[in-house]
Parts: structure tokens; sequence; C-alpha cells
């Protein structure tokens, strides 16, 4: 699985080819320099910028045009945000690069720390070149490469960040990336403002420059600001010029604060429930069309429209993301619909504004998503009725990212109440025997309560058409499941671990018998049919 996935994304580095890179030339050329390519050292350079700079799109296009060279290569993109998802298991991500490097996959985790002699020997006859793509921390760093010793000669080791400090005492040399200069600027936003088939710069030429100005030479910006302007009238180009002029921009924020303005409800909707909820965790794009199913527009149509705005991009896989400035400002925008009132807000997720909204019970009808990340937030008593005033929550995430934290939030006196609203539920080690009696459950698409304390899920037959998935992984205490004879959409379920479970409805093995692939788990045993 790790090389099917290396193999992905190397395969996405190639397909750059430089085509719209604008200056990037000049970038590469004193990389080169700085990497001494003759040399016979293990060398490691750094690069540091500000977001939307272009120090991914740099390094992958270095990596493109060296990997050749080198005997095993690895591209690890957006380790920050992979990191944050594997939490106190960032060991795993050390194991996936040596077992890239190693071409061994099924490489033993006791290897991981301690290279033994054989696999240390193995790995410094060998020449490699890794990049490691936005750095956050040290701690990060440390954990990934430690020392370099364990490389073979002439390997190069390529670090983006956006802080400076994640650099000092671990690279030999840095490289600043500088805004592009005034006819890059130009040209790259000409390049995304105008079609093929148009022949407007020259009509639009005051204008663009305008626009270039406010842009600061940030390559994220010119873009966005470009596909926002592209195939309108000149009209709209002069109001929102006027606009950004008053704004004064400080920051690229006010940009895409700018652009979300000119989005409609509903794309406005979707942004924000990627950036504060979605983003992260490495949903497919067909999973996420489910969870956000709407009966009054298509979710493909929205997608693909904020996708063509360079607001949100969608990999090979399939998996939608989004770049950390756009997320930052939807953050912020959502956090401005209630500055002193956090249980007034559209999206809660910063664990101090969540503490204190659970705590006093300031939860109401506005809020659709919820993400808790149980390391981060104080230990909380909760009522039984925490959730009865949120009736149109959707999204609810409370999770560990490896860390043993399941007991940050409690419930002495039960559950009475979960939104009947909800789609996706994820609640990492549960604490009560089974969901509350009431819950319809009729909207989920996702049901994912691993670790948990469940000894079943609920009484009866529920009306769980939409369900799509069901993780209930590592729940020892669980010994039946209910009747599923109504979960028409339900692909994937995920028992493993569950050692328990002795007692199951036929639905559950008739569910599971017309299962395909690799998606459908195995039981721990094969349990009695009731």
């Amino acid at each position: 699985m790790y090389f099917q996935n290396v193999l992905i994304k190397l395969n996405q580095v190639d397909q750059g080819k430089s085509k719209g890179l604008v200056g990037i030339e000049k970038k590469i050329s004193p990389i080169e320099s700085l990497l001494h390519l003759e040399s016979e050292d293990v060398r490691v350079l750094g690069i540091w910028g500000m977001p939307g700079i272009g120090k991914t799109t740099i390094a992958e296009e270095v990596f493109r045009r060296l990997r050749s060279k080198y005997e095993s290569c690895y591209f690890m993109a957006n380790v920050r945000e992979e990191s944050e998802r594997c939490g106190t298991n960032s060991l795993r991500l050390r194991k996936i690069i040596l077992s890239t490097l190693l071409k061994e996959e099924n490489l033993k985790d006791e290897l991981i720390n301690g290279l033994p002699p054989l696999v240390k020997k193995r790995l410094h006859r060998m020449k490699v070149l890794i990049v490691l793509d936005d750095i956050k921390d040290a701690e990060q760093l440390e954990v990934l490469i430690g020392t370099v010793d364990w490389l073979g000669p002439r390997s190069r080791i390529i670090i983006t960040t956006r802080d400076k400090q994640v650099l000092a005492g671990k690279v030999d040399d840095i490289y600043e990336v500088e805004p592009l200069d005034s006819a890059e600027s130009f040209q790259l936003f000409n390049l995304h403002a105008f079609t093929k088939h148009e022949h407007l710069e020259m009509e639009y030429y005051e204008l663009s420059k305008k626009m270039v100005d406010y842009t600061a030479g940030v390559p994220l910006v010119l873009k966005a600001l470009a596909n926002l302007l592209c195939g309108k009238d000149k009209d709209i180009w002069e109001s929102q010029a006027k606009i950004l002029k008053i704004e004064q921009i400080e920051n690229v924020h006010v940009v895409f604060r700018l652009i979300y303005t000119n989005l409609d409800s509903h794309e406005k909707n979707i942004l924000l429930d990627i950036a504060c909820f979605f983003d992260g965790l490495k949903l497919k794009l067909d999973l996420i069309k489910l969870l956000l199913k709407d009966r009054h527009y298509s979710v493909s149509t929205k997608l693909d429209r904020l996708k063509d705005k360079a607001l949100v991009t969608i990999s090979q896989q399939s998996i939608v993301s989004m770049h950390d400035i756009i997320q930052e400002t939807a953050w912020e925008i959502v956090r401005q619909e209630s500055v002193e009132e956090p249980g007034s807000r559209s999206r809660l997720l910063n664990p101090d504004d969540i503490y204190h909204v659970l705590k006093d019970d300031k939860g109401g009808e506005a809020i659709r998503s919820m993400a808790i990340r149980l390391s981060e937030i104080k230990e909380l008593h909760l009522s039984p009725r925490v959730f009865a005033k949120m009736s149109k929550l959707k999204f609810l995430d409370i999770y560990t990212n490896g860390s043993q934290n399941e007991g940050r939030l409690s419930l002495p006196r039960g559950l009475e109440f979960l939104p009947n609203e909800l789609r996706y539920l994820r609640w990492e080690y549960y604490p009560l025997e089974s969901l509350p009696s009431k819950f319809s459950a009729e909207n989920l698409v996702r049901l994912s309560l691993p670790y948990s304390r469940l000894k079943k899920l609920w009484n009866g037959v529920k009306d769980i058409v939409n369900l799509n998935v069901l993780i209930l992984s590592s729940s020892t205490f669980l010994t039946e499941l209910p009747d599923f004879s109504k979960a028409a959409s339900l692909e994937v379920i995920n028992l493993r671990l569950c050692v328990g479970l002795t007692s199951v409805h036929p639905s559950v093995l008739s569910q599971k018998a017309q299962g395909t692939g690799s998606e459908w788990m195995h039981f721990p045993y094969e349990p009695s049919k009731q």
C-alpha cells in the first residue's frame, strides 16, 4: 500500500513538466547551486517562505528534475497535515520514508527507532533524494530524519517550511523564496485571467496592473484573483479594484475574503465545511458528495466551481483539500460570525471555544459542525442533553490522533440526545453502551465509533438508508449488531478486533456477502446468527 501511494505521488510530481510555472527557472538555478550536486557530502537544504509563495511548487519541480540521478527517492507532501493526522504515532511517517527508500513494504516497527547495523549499512550505501514538504517544527524534523549519518554519500534532503527557526542548525543552506517580480506577476495573472480565445489583455491592461499590484507577487493569490475575474465584464473588474483599494491589502487574506464574498451561498457553505471540518480527514470525493448532498443544488457542480476558482484542490486519489491561507481565511470568516459568543457560530473547531460552549451549555441551532481533538480540550463532564440545542448539527468529530485521552469528555449521567441531522459522526472511545434511543440515525452517512465501550448500537430497526461507512473497530465490549436490512447504501464495515462480537442480525451477513473489494473487513471470527 505504501508503494502504491508513493507511485501515485511521484506520478503527480512528474506531471508538472514546468507548464505554467512562471519564473521557475530563476528559482531552480540557485537551488541547484546550493545543493552542490557534485559534492560527496550528504547535504540538507531548506526552502523557506510565506504561505502561498510557491515553496511546494519549487520543491516538486526540483524533485522532478533530479530524481533520475538517485537510486531511491521520496517526496513527502503536507508533512504538517500528515503529522497532525498521525498524532502521537508520528513515527509511522518515518516508517513510510524508510520503507520506500529500502523498497520494503513490510518493514518491522522495531526497526524505525534504532536502525540495526544491516539496515543502516544498506542505507549508507545508497544515494537518495528526500523532500519533506511543509515541516511545522523541529520536532517533526527530528522524528523524520534525525541525524543524516545513516544516508549514503551525495544524498540530498530538501525541506520546505514557513518557519525559518525550524531550519536552525538542521540544514547546510537556506533558500528564501521571494515574491514574483512585476513582470512575472503580470504574466501569471494574464495566464489565468484570460482564456486562449480571448484577446483582451490590452483592453484590460491598466486594470490588470492594478490587480497585480494588490497581490504583492504571491502566486497563490495571483491565481485566485485571476480566476475570480476570468470571463467577467469590465465593470466588475473595476468594482473589485475599488474594493481592494479601500481595503489597502495588508495581507493575502483580504484577497481571499473578497473572493469569498463573490461566491453564491451554497458555494460559501461548502467552502466553510471543507475548511472547518473536512480538510485533513482525507475523505474521497464521492464520500464528500454524499455528506454534503443537498436537494436544492448539485454538490459536484459547486465543487467544480470552487476548484476552478483555485479555492479547493482534488488530488489524483480524489482527496479534497485546500491551501492553508484559504483555510485560515475561512476560519476567520466563521469567527467573525459571532466574536463574543462561539455558540452562535456555524462551525466550531477551537478547543477553548468548544470547551466553554459545552461546559456552559451555550450551543445553539446555528452550529453545523464541531471538531474536537481530545488531547487539546480540558477534562469535562458532559450533561445528558449537551447536544439538545444543536438540532442542526450535521458533522461531529471527537478524535484522539493516537493519544490516550479517552477520559477527557465523560458522560456520567448518560446521553439523552444526538441531533437527527447528523451525517458524519466519529467519536473515538465513545463511553456509553449504546447510542441514544431517540437518535433516528436516518441522515448518517459515516458512523465511526472505534475503541468504544458499546455493547450494542441501538435497539430495533433504524431507517439508515444513507449509511455508507460503519467503523466499530476495537470495540471489544460489542456483543451484537442490529438489523441492517434498511442499510441499502452501506459499502464499508470495519469490525476489526471486535473480539466480543458473538451475535449479529442475518442482514449484516447479507450485506457482507454483497460487499466488493477490500473495503469490507472480515469479522474477528464467524459470529452466530440471531
